[in-house]
């Protein structure tokens, strides 16, 4: 024990992963993929959330918010995959308690920035007007499983030892994810079993372009990698290949987004940046040399092919935005009403499909002004991160930003792994827990 008097010092400590986090992880997703492999989805659907569930409610009784956010966001790009084999809102559900036990049990973080207790009190009030008008609880109920995502990756960035444990936990289960659904068609990230069928290549591509472009900025910094090559050239590796094969046109277009932001900032390092992506170009012309690259090779075409019409390209895409300005023109200021969306996507277009972008989507149900009040909320987040680049030098918080502003481009963006990317953003307005200083004192 110190001496009373002794003299101290200020002495930082580094982050870790956190393995107990990380083996209960495996504990859950492992198991169910496997299952998943075996042709079995509704038993590794079984696996996975029973199994979370059990886990989680330990963290809960425990009051220990941090391990239950950390373990759940680490297990989203399973659980995505296997939502409509359980409960499909349970994603949300489960988010939404995680959220909720942080406020009662340590009742600080969210409160501390205004812009996104503006976005949460936002989404909740969009969610709620949407369920009054069509009647239906789900209408729009998945805006709430975006902010609750946001909120949770905002609130680990205090821990980033446990934050990083969630970041590579994403990058084990996409990984788990993909071997356990190779087997399975040419477009990893989808499936049929029989009469069912499960996935969308972008819910596999996402969380893989997620983890390239981690294990690139910093030298892997916010995996905790940069100090262990080897886990963080595997995960590079790995998660290139999952990117590459899912053939998610919007997933490639995310990752080449984030790292230009990545290469633009890294003034003076570039020639070494380019050297760290040598894993993920030898991954990516082993895997074009496989029977999987003519099948890559065709939906590379498909989008850039000369000959072939937007509405090709674009995979009905294209017909909703040519539809938009009479859209528009009918309800500019107001919108036609949250909730509306699909009824008005019929009434214009004669489909009944959700909005391919977010962008259209508040256009559409809540006018001009949901779509500046959308533009303020990324005008922040840009400023935001720009400013924690110039301060830290760290891209990855505006990655964060500008990666989701591609995300809701081709998609809505109302889902957990896109709050992973929008939870990033907020973090560009936050410097706490970057460092975790303690003070220890001195004995002769």
């Amino acid at each position: 024990m110190p001496e009373t008097g002794a003299p101290s010092i200020l002495r930082g400590r580094a982050a870790t992963l956190r393995w107990r986090i990380l083996a209960q992880l495996a504990l859950s997703v492992l198991p169910a993929m496997a299952l998943v492999g075996r042709g079995q989805p509704s038993w590794g659907a079984r696996w996975l959330f029973l199994s979370l569930l059990a886990l989680l409610a330990w963290h809960a009784l425990t009051r220990n918010p941090v391990s239950y956010l950390a373990l759940f966001t680490g297990a989203v790009p399973a659980a995505m995959m296997l939502r409509d084999y359980f409960y499909f809102n349970s994603v949300t559900a489960i988010l939404m308690a995680g959220v909720v036990l942080w406020l009662v049990v340590r009742g600080d973080g969210i409160l501390a920035n205004r812009a996104l207790l503006l976005f949460l009190s936002a989404a909740f009030l969009y969610w709620w007007i949407s369920w009054l008008r069509t009647d239906v609880y789900s209408t729009n109920f998945r805006v709430l499983e975006l902010a609750m995502s946001a909120a949770g990756v905002y609130l680990l960035g205090s821990y980033r030892s446990y934050l990083a444990t969630a970041l590579v936990g994403i990058g084990l289960s996409t990984v788990a994810v993909g071997l356990a659904l190779a087997p399975y068609g040419d477009r990893l990230g989808m499936a049929h079993f029989g009469e069912s069928s499960m996935g969308n290549p972008i819910t596999l591509g996402l969380p893989a372009a997620l983890v390239v472009l981690l294990a690139v900025a910093r030298g892997g910094e916010w995996l905790l990698a940069g100090n262990r090559p080897v886990l963080r050239t595997a995960l590079l590796a790995a998660a290139g290949v999952c990117l590459l094969l899912s053939t998610s046109r919007g997933s490639w277009l995310v990752a080449l987004a984030g790292l230009g932001v990545v290469f633009v900032a890294a003034r003076g390092r570039r020639l070494a940046l380019a050297a760290s992506l040598l894993p993920l170009a030898a991954a990516g012309l082993l895997v074009m040399s496989t029977s999987r690259g003519e099948s890559i090779g065709q939906y590379f075409l498909r989008a850039f092919a000369p000959g072939r019409t937007l509405a090709q390209r674009t995979t009905g895409r294209y017909n909703q935005w040519v539809a938009m300005p009479r859209i528009v023109a009918e309800s500019p200021v107001w919108g036609h009403g949250p909730g509306s969306g699909v009824d008005t996507n019929a009434r214009f277009t004669g489909s009944r499909k959700a909005w391919h972008s977010l962008y259209l989507q508040l256009l559409v149900e809540t006018g001009a002004i949901g779509f500046l009040l959308l533009l303020l909320l990324f005008g922040g987040l840009l400023a935001g991160g720009l400013r924690h680049l110039r301060v830290t030098g760290d891209p990855v918080p505006l990655c964060g930003a500008l990666c989701f502003m591609t995300i809701a481009i081709s998609v809505s963006g109302l889902d957990a792994i896109s709050g992973v990317f929008l939870g990033l953003g907020f973090l560009g307005s936050r410097f706490s827990g970057m460092w975790m200083v303690r003070e220890v004192a001195l004995t002769p």
